[in-house]
């Protein structure tokens, strides 16, 4: 959960927590807005975790180009706006894409990222195809 262009931002996992327990939704959302700070803990296991969650990503989504899947990334530099995200992820939707990774869907007061959405051949207003949300995660099991 973050603050972007003055837009809260939630993931999945945000929404998982929240719904395992709202306390630490609230925790997360005073963070969030600057309100408190996340405890200063140097969790190396934790940077493991994230390392392999990243590559795991990386390699799902060459494992896709190598099926000859058309990619687009969308995920923003640090220093772009996340205005932009959202523009390529939907000019990429109507373009058509097969994959679009780390696409940022918004309406109104609400944002977040997909790790990938893959189209699929169902009908929508976008055309003869939608798509799909998928998650990229290294979960066992799903929470919430």
């Amino acid at each position: 959960m973050r603050i972007l262009d003055g837009q809260l931002v939630l993931s999945p996992s945000d929404l998982s927590s929240f719904l395992s327990c709202r306390h630490k939704g609230g925790l997360d959302l005073a963070r969030a807005h600057k309100v408190l700070e996340r405890p200063d803990t140097d969790n190396p296991y934790a940077a493991i975790l994230q390392k392999h969650g990243e590559d795991h990503e990386r390699a799902y989504v060459e494992s896709l180009r190598a099926q000859g899947l058309t990619i687009v990334n969308a995920k923003p530099e640090k220093e772009t706006p996340a205005e932009e995200s959202t523009r390529l992820t939907v000019e990429a939707m109507r373009a058509g894409v097969d994959v679009i990774v780390q696409a940022r869907l918004a309406e109104g007061d609400l944002a977040g990222y997909a790790d990938v959405l893959r189209r699929v051949e169902r009908p929508s207003h976008l055309g003869a195809w939608s798509y799909e949300a998928q998650d990229t995660k290294l979960a066992r099991e799903t929470k919430g």
